[in-house]
């Protein structure tokens, strides 16, 4: 168990060798450039982060070619950062304070992807479809169904602020290629798709990842 607490708040050299080995991986086949100045601030006013208690942007990178928006970044996400204290053989910030001694696990980094869209979607949230979303919806009936696509309708429970404006520039394109990522959870604000799997970072779902950016800016003259 305590070999995944190798590392503080103030010590990224293994996060720093997972994102070199996972971008090494895939810049194989894909271009990709690191970039700076990217405001980790406005990530904080997704709902798709609202669970977490802390949530760290790493390291942030721009697909070259194809969209012009189209990201790839590592997050750091903490639940509940005092849990960790309890880890025998973790690392902490010598001399802090008990209450900033966060120390983080392997398990807390993260993919997501962000891509500019053609339309204006209004505000989206499209996850994995729970029990308690199906019970909600037996109350609430806020519940977005598409009657051709059974499949996804299956998959995803879809949410939005504004149906009629959602419903009526969603294309076949985007649903599809939305249902052709295992688990993925999804938020839209107006023209800015947020993706993640809310899994650990590795290759594969960084690959997953990429290739949803990648056919995204492919049909971008119409999502």
């Amino acid at each position: 168990m305590t070999d995944k607490f190798v590392f503080s708040k103030l010590d990224y050299s293994a996060i720093e060798k997972s994102t070199q080995e996972i971008i090494a991986a895939i810049s194989n086949d894909h271009s990709l450039v690191e970039m700076d100045g990217l405001i980790a601030d406005s990530l904080k006013h997704y709902y798709l982060f609202k669970e977490y208690s802390d949530v760290q942007l790493i390291k942030a990178f721009k697909s070259v070619g194809g969209n012009p928006y189209s990201l790839l970044f590592f997050l750091l996400r903490n639940i509940y950062p005092e849990h960790h204290l309890y880890y025998p053989n973790a690392v902490v910030e010598r001399g802090a304070p008990m209450e900033r001694q966060i120390l983080y696990s392997i398990d807390d980094l993260s993919i997501y992807g962000m891509i500019k869209l053609r339309n204006d979607y209004g505000n989206v949230l499209i996850h994995p479809e729970t029990l308690g979303d199906k019970i909600h919806e037996l109350i609430e009936h806020k519940e977005i169904k598409f009657p051709d696509y059974p499949h996804f309708n299956s998959k995803y429970y879809v949410v939005a602020l504004d149906t009629e404006k959602f419903c009526s520039v969603i294309s076949e394109d985007l649903i599809n290629l939305i249902d052709s990522v295992p688990h993925a959870f999804v938020e839209i604000h107006n023209d800015l798709l947020l993706i993640g799997l809310k899994k650990n970072a590795d290759i594969d779902n960084a690959l997953v990842l990429v290739d949803f950016l990648d056919a995204v800016a492919a049909k971008s003259n119409i999502i």
